[in-house]
This record gives structure tokens, C-alpha cells and sequence, in this order.
């Protein structure tokens, strides 16, 4: 009966041991050779058991265990010991897992045991990335913004001259004795209307500047460049560079997040006019084209000098950029890059 026990008690930790869900490595030292894995192991790195079992811990993690040597030689009297790793697990086609392991030195009938208990890091590595890309995403965004903010107030001034005219007439009339309904009504119709532009203008800034989660929607192209153009209008008014649109007659609808293709969009603007500084002749040209195998393009062109075959392979890494100090962070062609890579098969490529 006790041998029973002990033999469904031993079953009962295999269990456990076999289908935690973190890798278990048991090693002998000095040597390292693994004499136990757990089915995740297997699972995870890609070998049998046998094959696990030839192996030692250096084979399976080359960087952090040659470090542990020291710890290996040490008075077999020293206290159990325990250290915790941030390292990369090889796998067996040679790819590698991220793990944060944690490694205990014990001593078992006078011999040296070392156990690591790996946990992988992949998702929550991932999940950094994304909020560190979102962030960034969101910081540019905002820097975008600064640039236009001045455009707000050029964009508001017409309707506010407008309601103040219609509000002078409205004062007018009433105050004139045979004053006219008809009149009154056309005051009234254009104080709304000019307000809701307004509200609009607002919104549409509001809308940009927030950080707000994915909507993949249907956006019709020509209608969008209209809108985004009408943004950022302000900024060329002032300048000598001449702004086209060359639109598609036909509707050219894609799916997409409109707020992040309005932001690859203003980046692309703004970057083709400050190219334009130094530029002799100084036009931009936006393009709606519908191309072969029913894909659609957005070219944003302009006249500069362009980008050196030196530096073109670099124009969509972070923090490159080829502005003065304190013109531009480098982040908005990489981002730009990376929202069109994501979006359901986009490309965005430079010509020069």
C-alpha cells in the first residue's frame, strides 16, 4: 500500500512537473549535462526528450552559463543559491525564445544540481513594443499637431468675420421699424451655418490630435485628400509653393484607419515642403491613381533636390533625419512607414 502511495505520489508530480507551463532545465555540474526536462521544454525548443538530454545548459543558453562557472566551483558547504536571468533559449532550428529564468544551485546527496525555470517572454515583450510604438505614434502625432495649431486660427477667422457681419446685419434690421423676416431668417441661417463649419474645423483637429484605438474603415480617396489638404491649407499661404491635387475620376475606396492614414498623409506634406527651402522651383504635387491589380497609390511629389543615394536607405529609421537641430525629431517618416506596413498589405516607398 505504500509503495502504491509512493508510486501515485511520484505519477502526481510528473504531472505537475510535465505540463507546468514554464520550461524546466535540470543540469549536473560541473559538467551542465541536462538529466531532466519538462514537456514544455520539448514543446518550446523543438527537440525530443533524447535529444534534450544529450544537451547541456551552454548548449541550450551559450551567453549566461559560462557566467555561472564561478558560482559551480564554489564550497560544496555554501547555502542553496539563487540567481534570476534575463536571457534568449536556443532552440533547435536555431531561432530563440526571450525567457526570464530563474536559477537555483542546490546541492542534492553531495552533488551539484542546478535547476533554471524559464518563463517566455514573447507576448509581454510584444505587448512593450506595441505600447512603446503607440506611444511614439502618439508624441508624433502630437508634434504634427503643434505645427498646425496655427492653422486653427486661420481656419476660424473667415467664419467668425462671417458671424460678426451677421450678427451686425441681424442688429440692423431689428432695430429698422418696417425690418424684414426674410432678412432675419437669412442672418439666422448664416450664423448656423458658419458655426458648423466651425465645429467642424474643430473637431476635425480634436478628432487628429487624440489617441484613439484602431477603426479600420471605408474611406473614399479623393474625399480624403480633400480634407486632409483643407487642414493643412494654411501653411502654404504665405509661401511660394504651389499646391495641385491631381484626383482619379473614379471612386477609389480602401479600407483603413482614417486618422492614422490622415497622419502618414500631413507627415508626407509637411516633409515635401520642407524639402522645398532651398529648391529653385517650389511645387508639390498629390496624385490619386488607380493602379494594376486593383491597388490604389497616393503620391505625394514635390520638386527639391531629393534624397542622396547614401542616406535613402535610412529615411525610415527612427530618429533619422537630415533637419537642423530642434526641426524634427525623426520619427515621422518611420512611423508613417510602419502604420502603411500594417495596414493589410500597404507599401510606402521613396523614388529619391
Amino acid at each position: 500500500t505504500e509503495a502504491k502511495a509512493l508510486t501515485r505520489k511520484l505519477e502526481d508530480f510528473r504531472n505537475l512537473f510535465d505540463y507546468v507551463s514554464d520550461i524546466i532545465l535540470v543540469a549536473k555540474a560541473p559538467s551542465y549535462q541536462l538529466i531532466e526536462v519538462n514537456q514544455q521544454a520539448i514543446n518550446q525548443l523543438g527537440y525530443s526528450k533524447d535529444e534534450l538530454l544529450q544537451c547541456t545548459l551552454k548548449d541550450i543558453d551559450p551567453v549566461q552559463f559560462p557566467e555561472t562557472d564561478m558560482i559551480v566551483s564554489m564550497d560544496q558547504k555554501m547555502s542553496p543559491l539563487n540567481i534570476t536571468l534575463r536571457t534568449d533559449l536556443l532552440k533547435k532550428d536555431k531561432t530563440s525564445i526571450p525567457v526570464e529564468m530563474n536559477v537555483n544551485f542546490v546541492y542534492q546527496d553531495a552533488e551539484l544540481r542546478i535547476v533554471g525555470v524559464a518563463r517566455d517572454l514573447t507576448d509581454r515583450l510584444l505587448a512593450e513594443e506595441q505600447k512603446i510604438k503607440s506611444s511614439l505614434m502618439q508624441t508624433q502625432k502630437l508634434a504634427a499637431l503643434g505645427q498646425l495649431v496655427g492653422g486653427v486660427a486661420h481656419e476660424l477667422k473667415s467664419p467668425l468675420t462671417a458671424i460678426r457681419n451677421y450678427i451686425t446685419n441681424l442688429r440692423q434690421t431689428t432695430e429698422s421699424p418696417d425690418g424684414e423676416k426674410e432678412a432675419i431668417a437669412f442672418c439666422l441661417e448664416g450664423l448656423e451655418k458658419n458655426s458648423l463649419r466651425m465645429t467642424k474645423i474643430v473637431d476635425h483637429f480634436r478628432h487628429f490630435g487624440r489617441r484613439s484605438a484602431e477603426v479600420v474603415e471605408i474611406i473614399e480617396l479623393n474625399s480624403f485628400v480633400d480634407e486632409s489638404v483643407a487642414m493643412i491649407r494654411h501653411i502654404f499661404v504665405n509661401s511660394d509653393i504651389e499646391l495641385s491635387i491631381l484626383k482619379n475620376h473614379e471612386i477609389l475606396k480602401i479600407a483603413a484607419d482614417s486618422n492614422q492614414l490622415e497622419q502618414v498623409f500631413l507627415n508626407l506634406v509637411v516633409n515635401a515642403k520642407d524639402a522645398l527651402q532651398k529648391a529653385n522651383r517650389k511645387s508639390i504635387q498629390i496624385v490619386v491613381l488607380k493602379t494594376a491589380l486593383a491597388t490604389v497609390s497616393l503620391l505625394v511629389e514635390d520638386s527639391g533636390p531629393g534624397v542622396s543615394e547614401v542616406l535613402r536607405d535610412k529615411i525610415f529609421e527612427p530618429f533619422f533625419t537630415t533637419k537642423g537641430v530642434g526641426q524634427g525629431m525623426g520619427l515621422g517618416l518611420s512611423i508613417s512607414y510602419t502604420i502603411i506596413k500594417e495596414c493589410r498589405g500597404g507599401l510606402i516607398c521613396r523614388d529619391s
